[in-house]
Formats: structure tokens, C-alpha cells, sequence
């Protein structure tokens, strides 16, 4: 990949994150057809965030009218309704993707041990 010049840090997060769909526990949500469906608002903001940034010797913002355009450049399908794969900035914020990871666990263990003890009454 070419590197990208002139990208912010909250730039580079964003494109970081868009790269990760692969590994996100909920594909399942939003990957129909072998394409990943990605939510306009995320593509709109990789687009507020990267457009003065450069890539191959063109500014996002010069080479895409939009993020609609930028996104379905790179193969997502874009939509405006729920599923789609959407930007979580807590992921970047204090603590990181640990953090985001823990919290979902928890959530996960609560849920599995409401689960258990309904069936047990």
C-alpha cells in the first residue's frame, strides 16, 4: 500500500479502524454477499478527516466528490440504515481496543449468566 501524506492522527484512526472490519466479532450484522456493507455517515467522516490528506500524489478530497464515492472506491457497499459497519471512537480513546474489547465481554458474561440463571429456576 502507498503511504498516505499529510494524515492526521484522527485520520489515520479512522481508515485504521475501516481496515479492521475483518476482525470485528459482527460481520455477521453487515458482510451480506461477500461485500462488507459500511454506514455513509463513517464513510462521510473518513472523508471530512482525510480529505487534505494525499495518496499517490492527489488529495482525497480532489480525487472523490464525497465518502460515499471514496468508500465505494474500495469495493463497501454504502448505506444509510442499520447494520453497517459504523466507526467506534472509543476504540481509540482511553484505553484503546482493550477497553472496547473488555466492555463487550462483560456485556457478553452478563447476558450468558442472565441466560443460565433463568434456566435454572
Amino acid at each position: 500500500m502507498y503511504p498516505l501524506y499529510g494524515a492526521t492522527q484522527t485520520c489515520r484512526n479512522v481508515l485504521n479502524y475501516m481496515m479492521c472490519y475483518f476482525c470485528s466479532p459482527e460481520q455477521f450484522l453487515w458482510y451480506k454477499s461477500k461485500r462488507v456493507h459500511i454506514c455513509g455517515r463513517f464513510c462521510e467522516l473518513v472523508y471530512r478527516e482525510c480529505g487534505s490528506a494525499s495518496y499517490e500524489g492527489a488529495h482525497i478530497a480532489s480525487s472523490y466528490q464525497n465518502g460515499w464515492d471514496f468508500c465505494q472506491a474500495q469495493s463497501y457497499v454504502v448505506v444509510d440504515e442499520l447494520p453497517c459497519f459504523d466507526f467506534d471512537p472509543s476504540v481509540f480513546g482511553g484505553g484503546g481496543l482493550l477497553k472496547a474489547c473488555r466492555e463487550r465481554i462483560i456485556g457478553f458474561l452478563l447476558l450468558v449468566f442472565i441466560i443460565n440463571s433463568r434456566h435454572n429456576m
